[in-house]
């Protein structure tokens, strides 16, 4: 995959959007977008690399629990939250907010066929995409992920990587997760998200007390 190509396409298309939707709205710590209405997986994005197309996510309530999907076959999607999406949670001053993390839900039914799960933000300070990669799931399950604002491992084009400074996450654009599959495949593949959210420091400590980062979270439905 060309990273430079693929992200600047992104970038257009986003910019594009953003500019339809309406006044930044403000960080909001501790809610969780459960998708459990289809007016709020709507309200997400997806962009898919193999067509350049942009698409809401699929919706899948075949069980208790609702969550939002994409299926795509080459290259890789974007789903994220903007302005418009979840009320303008997502976006805003971060460190205003006191958000320490983003926190997220996630499954695939083919793990082999994922190349990389990355959580992401876009910084209206240097207008960049920042990303932190957590490579691939084990098996099919749902897994809890954490992305913490001051790991070292995020990454972008020109800073290349290191933790989020204040300055990058005081006007948050976007905030999702960026998932491409193997080389080779013939037939779709699927990415499933559930529970997005931005933790403040206390509910970081408390879940890291319960020993849930990186753990397999398994949901009865």
């Amino acid at each position: 995959m060309n990273r430079s190509v693929s992200i600047l396409s992104f970038a257009v298309l986003s910019a594009s959007l953003l500019s339809l939707a309406g006044p930044a709205a403000a960080a909001t710590v501790g809610y969780v977008e459960a998708f459990d209405t289809e007016a709020a997986a709507d309200s997400w994005w997806v962009f898919k690399q193999e067509d350049a197309g942009t698409y809401y996510p699929g919706y899948d309530t075949s069980g208790s629990d609702p969550f939002i999907y994409s299926t795509w076959t080459t290259d890789g999607v974007w789903i994220w939250a903007q302005d418009d999406s979840s009320g303008g949670a997502f976006v805003g001053d971060y460190a205003a907010a006191g958000v320490t993390e983003i926190m997220f839900e996630c499954r695939t039914p083919w793990p082999t066929e994922i190349a990389s799960i990355r959580a992401y933000i876009k910084s209206g300070y240097d207008s960049e995409y920042h990303f932190l990669n957590f490579g691939t799931l084990d098996d099919d399950g749902w897994w809890r992920l954490h992305a913490r604002m001051d790991d070292a491992d995020w990454w972008s084009e020109t800073a290349g990587y290191g933790a989020l400074t204040t300055n990058l996450i005081s006007d948050v654009l976007e905030a999702g997760v960026y998932v491409t599959a193997v080389d080779g495949l013939t037939e779709y593949t699927e990415f499933d998200m559930d529970n997005f959210q931005l933790v403040p420091e206390p509910v970081a400590l408390s879940v890291l007390a319960l020993g849930a980062v990186g753990m397999l979270f398994h949901r009865k439905r």
